[in-house]
């Protein structure tokens, strides 16, 4: 079986572009489309029969979906994109964007250390260089305390107070830089959530595949946001609210089991993002 979901969601856009491949006359894939296809066939192949069955219904209803969006155009044009392109899509068929996700509503997984980046400031410049110290300070407090250990989940107190100290760090440079720049809000905001696209969630339940289609080509745009952490509520999550309703809440957690105990290397963190409140058109298929 696929190793975790990201092998899922991989298989799944495999069924999608096979689909249209095996369904329409006139189709044509990007150098990296063919690249992916036969990179993730293996995945697709290693599903359980009833996964299987069940991502060639959602693809079959998405390209009845997608041919009604189209208006039937006679040629089909697909390209698809990396985990480390940095969109939040992961398809283009026709000029069009989708991100395609099995069973989860996550918007993003981005790393702590890229922060700045991830603000619309300059890779490698003060604020970046600043931000990035600082993480490496806690980064290595947590390191020079290991005592031994190889695991994060063997010591979860000495973990619980790094995720504490990353999350302290990511908040103050938050609210630093929205003080200084009246653009943080808006880069980040639409780093995280991306606009002009669709997103596609095909889940099971006892009536079959269900395939839900979520509208972000016009998403309301913010100018400010609070960032809110309470270690006491919650040791790992930062909560964001914008000013135009939308609230995101952004789930710290360790990439990997195994902790790199290098000082001059990262720890293995990423963000899981989730939408807590915010409007967003949203229909089945």
């Amino acid at each position: 079986m696929p190793s975790n979901s990201n092998d899922n969601g991989r298989a799944l856009e495999f069924a999608v572009v096979d689909f249209f491949i095996n369904n329409h006359s006139n189709v044509n894939l990007t150098s990296d489309a063919l690249a992916s296809q036969k990179r993730d066939l293996p995945k697709f192949l290693a599903l359980p029969q009833n996964l299987k069955k069940s991502f060639q219904t959602a693809a079959s209803k998405f390209f009845a979906w997608f041919n009604k969006i189209n208006k039937n155009k006679k040629i089909i044009n697909i390209d698809r994109f990396s985990d480390n392109s940095g969109l939040v899509y992961d398809l283009e068929i026709n000029g069009i964007f989708f991100s395609l996700k099995h069973n989860h509503y996550a918007l993003k997984h981005p790393r702590p250390y890229s922060l700045a980046e991830q603000c619309g400031l300059l890779a490698g410049g003060n604020d970046d260089k600043v931000h990035r110290l600082d993480m490496k300070i806690v980064s290595n407090s947590y390191q020079s305390n290991l005592n031994g250990i190889t695991k994060y989940n063997q010591n979860n107190v000495l973990k619980d107070k790094l995720f504490s100290d990353v999350l302290v760090v990511c908040k103050n440079s938050l609210d630093s830089w929205s003080k200084k720049y009246n653009h943080i809000a808006f880069d980040f905001f639409n780093f995280i959530v991306g606009t002009n696209f669709y997103k596609i969630i095909v889940k099971e339940d006892s009536s079959g595949t269900i395939v839900e289609v979520h509208d972000f080509l016009n998403v309301p745009q913010p100018n400010s946001m609070t960032s809110i952490y309470n270690s006491s509520v919650s040791i790992n999550h930062l909560y964001l609210k914008f000013n135009h309703g939308w609230e995101i809440d952004l789930r710290l957690h360790t990439a990997s089991s195994k902790i790199q105990t290098n000082l001059n290397h990262q720890l293995s963190l990423k963000f899981d993002v989730q939408k807590k409140a915010g409007n967003i058109k949203n229909f089945q298929i």
